[in-house]
């Protein structure tokens, strides 16, 4: 599994939102992402539910814990690179949505892009061993 930590310091105004992304291959990723979920305080049942949704193929879930400034980002085993392209986007889309939320922006507007940008700026190194084992995207 791999799994990333790194906060976004450019767009955010209080320079501190923490995020992870988690890529889950197994059952054991998917366990110890469910361990991280209840760390996370949102009760068993919640946690179960994203468990169960990240246990099908080409999947997806994006929490957010405002009181923490915190976003966790998880993506199940996808079933081909578009597929794991697409569920990314999508899931990073939702945490960008989270945090305009948060901070009262525009999601339609140049702060969301920005941010967006931001969050998939600071993913892209472990997105592109994914999407790309082979030369890992270090070369345009």
């Amino acid at each position: 599994m791999i799994q990333q930590g790194f906060y976004l310091t450019k767009e955010i105004p209080q320079k501190w939102w923490f995020m992870a992304f988690y890529d889950i291959k197994t059952q054991e990723d998917l366990e110890e992402v469910f361990g991280v979920l209840l760390s996370t305080r949102m009760g068993w049942d919640k946690a179960a539910e994203i468990k169960a949704e990240l246990s099908k193929q080409n999947s997806g879930y994006t929490l957010t814990n405002f009181d923490r400034h915190t976003s966790i980002i998880c993506v199940s085993h996808a079933t081909d690179y578009d597929e794991l392209y697409n569920t990314i986007s999508h899931e990073t889309r939702h945490a960008t949505d989270h945090l305009c939320e948060f901070f009262g922006y525009n999601t339609n507007g140049e702060k969301s892009a920005y941010i967006n940008g931001e969050i998939s700026k600071q993913m892209f190194k472990a997105v592109a061993t994914l999407i790309c084992p082979v030369c890992n995207c270090k070369k345009i």
